[in-house]
């Protein structure tokens, strides 16, 4: 973790088309609309892969209990139970699945990959409910200082970029519970 690793990091990612999963991919569904109609969650689903770089070997654990995706890590570890039945399946603390879903749930954000998630971590934003409440000019301030010290991306995200992750978040449905 923290380290700028030889991955051109701060850019966007890329988002569904990144996940091999085939049970992650709903190449039937219009974005945004599923198979019966009705809006869906708009959910950025990446491979569980994306995380290993969070908590170094976290996806081995997680595909040997059946998750491959984010989105799929999302709805099993949604709930304070729910990471408990995690933790028995994996070994891992419900702490570290709390941490790590939260990762998962930032990365729902447009423009915020695995490397965005960590340096949003850094500068104290642990959640995607943390990030609707933070002004962009000193959130970008702290990211900046941040980085300095860690060197987490080599791309710093701009002030109108972290405005429109904050205004994202704000759209987005609940997922995680405490």
């Amino acid at each position: 973790m923290g380290r700028v690793t030889g991955r051109d990091t701060g850019r966007e990612h890329a988002g569904p088309d990144r996940v091999t999963d085939a049970d992650a991919v709903d190449s039937f569904e219009p974005k945004g609309v599923g198979l019966d109609g009705t809006a869906r969650d708009r959910a950025m689903r990446y491979s569980i892969a994306e995380l290993d770089t969070v908590v170094p070997g976290i996806a081995v654990a997680l595909k040997a209990a059946g998750i491959r995706t984010t989105a799929r890590l999302l709805e099993a570890a949604k709930t304070p139970k729910g990471r408990k039945t995690l933790a028995e399946r994996t070994g891992l603390s419900p702490q570290c699945l709390l941490r790590v879903a939260n990762y998962a749930d930032k990365m729902r954000i447009k423009g915020v990959g695995e490397d965005y998630a960590e340096l949003l971590e850094a500068a104290g934003v642990d959640t995607v409910r943390e990030l609707k409440y933070r002004n962009p000019a000193n959130l970008a301030k702290r990211m900046a200082e941040v980085n300095r010290q860690r060197k987490l991306v080599r791309t710093l995200p701009s002030e109108k970029a972290i405005e429109r992750w904050i205004e994202a978040a704000k759209d987005l449905p609940v997922k995680i519970s405490y």
